[in-house]
């Protein structure tokens, strides 16, 4: 299997871009936020660096919490 197959597998590409998606859907809210509350300078580079930080931790995430197939299960 090569690595781009594995990816799409893993559902990673997918992740990928709902991550970047809700980013920048916070990202504007706490912009429109932040200037109508005069909240100070460092809140939005704060928040977007932990946004940032975030995004290795949500890729590795997807790549070993693999997709599971629920058609097999049989109940009680």
């Amino acid at each position: 299997m090569s690595f781009f197959s594995e990816i799409c597998r893993r559902n990673v590409i997918r992740v990928t871009v709902v991550y970047a998606a809700s980013f920048w859907l916070l990202f504007q809210i706490v912009d429109l936020v932040v200037k109508n509350t005069n909240a100070p300078e460092w809140v939005m580079p704060v928040f977007v660096y932990a946004l940032l930080i975030g995004l290795p931790v949500v890729l590795i995430a997807s790549w070993f919490l693999e997709p599971v197939s629920y058609t097999h299960l049989t109940l009680p």
